[in-house]
């Protein structure tokens, strides 16, 4: 979860090798919501190996990203970087 005390961006990037042969999606959630705040970010293709989420954000609540394997038969080694207003 990310705590955000202030109104700003928030911004996610997934990252992952595109050798790996998977496809992996993001979305961001606010915390206890089943409506995404951002668009389901879907890559073009499998080999593509990078997501991202941009999305304007309230103060005094958390969120989410959540990573879903869209599609793929291999294990994915992945990294997550977020930068959101503090």
């Amino acid at each position: 979860m990310v705590p955000v005390h202030n109104p700003g961006h928030i911004h996610g990037t997934l990252r992952w090798r595109p050798g790996d042969l998977a496809d992996l999606d993001l979305t961001l959630f606010q915390t206890g919501a089943s409506v995404p705040i951002a668009p389901i970010e879907r890559a073009t293709a499998t080999n593509t190996a990078l997501e991202q989420v941009v999305a304007d954000v309230r103060g005094g609540a958390t969120y989410e990203f959540r990573i879903t394997y869209r599609a793929g038969s291999h294990n994915v080694n992945y990294e997550l970087t977020v930068t959101y207003p503090d």
